[in-house]
């Protein structure tokens, strides 16, 4: 009988449990399904650098066993390896991985801020944080860098273990946000800048803590024995120890010259850019790969890019968090911080404030790219989420809701007046339902704040202005599938195909030779040229925009030899891919 009963009791735990969670998986299947279109893409969806880069990095781990070394993500190498292995018989199995890795990278951006809403559960609604996902853009924008969201995700939940632990006091919660972290740093090598600032953050939560020792170990050991663990392997196996991230550091640095190019327009504008770079601050084997004694060479030309930086970290944070909600988002955000330092909850706001430092680093190497600016995005969404929640509380705060009313008027007028009509509409909408949610308030109902959010839900969906409409692919249609399918066809396994980009090379399979890179002859005479090419190996020539439009000097060189030593073997339905074989 007392048996019967505690089964019973556990039954109905587990059933309670499961209808708390109900909510949240709704809101799950609903976002996912708004955002399917964007998460099924075609391959001309896929651009032709990074993201097949990523996703082919998994296919040559699986079919080559190529294991990719520190600096080259192994996490993310790994997940597209899972994702490709599916798909492993199809020739455009490219697509299909990168479908099936978005769904999976959506959930767990999705996952991350439904687990800090919960922890955050005493400041704001749970659902408030996916919340804001469903009606902003970051989630389908954000796929463009399969390590981005990988790595935002992992960080994430390290975050959220961190809050868990403030909450509770288990050591066993640093321990797991060091693991997560861990993960995320073999995602992307920003890890191993965000881990020290994890460090500080434990100790400054054990000031005078007699447990401060314990937690120290919590938080160094499961890092290192994932991320040390990881470069130990890969240094048995391959016979280099080297983690490499000094030298993906310096190409970074490189490439950050863009800031201050005039670009020529003759070839590939971050390969002119590492150029440039050479000419001003030495050659990477000069510096040894290092950053700061590139800087030292020639500090005037460096500062020249630092003063650009500025204006170029708010363009992407423009970008990264959408035109209409990046203003309003960041207004939350402060007033968030607002609400934790009032509370004198010295923890919350010292993890709040602390963990984004690692975003500083963009200083140093002047590139801010708006997925960088996303791996916080759980922190933007939380910090705007405890404004939002605040400004929506019963009975109001009246002198915050004049100056925020003010604060939204006068962003509206600034919009108009500066012509930048995103801002304008933003703020009217917010404007408009904040108003009508101070109406609401003034009758003091209990459904004031579920009402109230339904109406900041709808303002957030009318800014967003829409969803990805759905569609049908037609798989092997468009231009650069059948050029995809004639390499995997009728071409050697792992020819050697030159072109501009690597995406639809690493597509077919093949083996990509670059003529968009720093040692390119790009001097040379057309003749010359085609030799250096052949004595590479070179078998293929694969011509499209990144040849002829993205690199015309390079195209100069090829263009005289077609039809003599390039031979055309194809010609996609409206010419505007090609591809040549180079005749020995």
């Amino acid at each position: 009988m007392v048996k019967d009963e505690e089964n019973h009791r556990q039954s109905l735990a587990a059933r309670l449990r499961t209808s708390e969670h109900l909510p949240g998986l709704l809101l799950f299947l609903v976002n996912l399904v708004l955002l399917l279109p964007a998460l099924l893409p075609a391959l001309t969806d896929l651009g032709v650098w990074d993201q097949p880069a990523y996703i082919a990095s998994g296919q040559r781990l699986i079919d080559a066993g190529i294991l990719p070394g520190f600096a080259g993500n192994p996490l993310t190498s790994a997940f597209y390896a899972l994702t490709y292995l599916p798909f492993r018989r199809s020739p455009l199995w490219m697509v299909h991985s990168c479908s099936l890795g978005r769904i999976i990278l959506f959930s767990l951006l999705w996952l991350a801020l439904y687990v800090i809403g919960r922890e955050l559960d005493d400041l704001l609604p749970p659902l408030l944080l996916p919340g804001i996902l469903l009606v902003t853009p970051l989630a389908a924008d954000v796929m463009m860098f399969p390590s981005d969201p990988l790595f935002a995700a992992l960080a994430g939940l390290s975050f959220w273990q961190c809050l868990r632990y403030i909450n509770r006091r288990e050591l066993r919660s640093i321990a797991l946000a060091s693991l997560f972290l861990a993960l995320a740093a073999l995602a992307r090598n920003d890890g191993i800048i965000l881990f020290p600032i994890l460090v500080v953050l434990t100790l400054l939560g054990h000031w005078r803590d007699p447990r401060w020792k314990q937690a120290l170990l919590s938080v160094v050991l499961p890092f290192a024995i994932l991320v040390g663990g990881y470069i130990l392997v890969y240094g048995l196996v391959t016979g280099n120890f080297d983690p490499g991230t000094a030298v993906r550091t310096y190409e970074n640095f490189e490439s950050g010259q863009q800031l201050v190019l005039d670009a020529s327009g003759e070839i590939n504008s971050v390969i002119e850019s590492r150029m440039q770079a050479r000419e001003f601050f030495g050659t990477p084997e000069e510096n040894n790969h290092n950053v700061f004694r590139a800087i030292m060479r020639n500090p005037t030309e460096y500062f020249k890019r630092v003063r650009l930086v500025l204006p170029e970290l708010l363009k992407a944070l423009l970008d990264a968090y959408g035109k209409r909600f990046s203003p309003i988002l960041f207004l939350l955000a402060l007033q968030g911080i607002v609400v934790v330092a009032r509370q004198k909850d010295w923890r919350r706001l010292a993890l709040f404030l602390l963990w984004p430092a690692h975003l500083l680093t963009g200083f140093i190497i002047t590139i801010f790219r708006p997925g960088h600016l996303t791996f916080v995005y759980f922190i933007v969404y939380g910090l705007a989420a405890i404004g939002l929640a605040h400004l929506i509380d019963t009975p109001p705060r009246w002198r915050t809701r004049y100056l925020w009313t003010g604060i939204l008027a006068s962003l509206a007028i600034y919009g108009l007046m500066d012509n930048k009509l995103a801002f304008f509409y933003a703020a009217v909408v917010l404007l408009l339902a904040f108003l009508i949610i101070s109406i609401m308030q003034l009758k003091e109902a209990s459904y004031t704040r579920a009402a109230a959010l339904l109406i900041l839900a709808a303002a957030g969906i009318i800014l967003r202005q829409g969803y990805p409409s759905p569609r049908l692919r037609d798989m092997g249609a468009s231009e650069a599938e059948q050029a995809v399918i004639f390499m995997s066809e009728a071409l050697p396994d792992n020819s050697i195909v030159a072109a501009g980009s690597p995406g639809y090379i690493q597509a077919a399979r093949m083996s990509y030779f670059g003529l968009a890179s720093t040692d390119t002859p790009y001097e040379d005479p057309s003749p010359t040229f085609l030799a250096w090419m052949q004595d590479q190996g070179v078998q293929y020539l694969f011509a499209d925009y990144s040849l002829w439009t993205e690199n015309p000097r390079v195209w100069e060189k090829l263009e005289p030899a077609l039809g003599d030593a390039l031979v055309e073997i194809f010609s996609s339905s409206e010419g505007d891919i090609r591809i040549y074989e180079l005749q020995p």
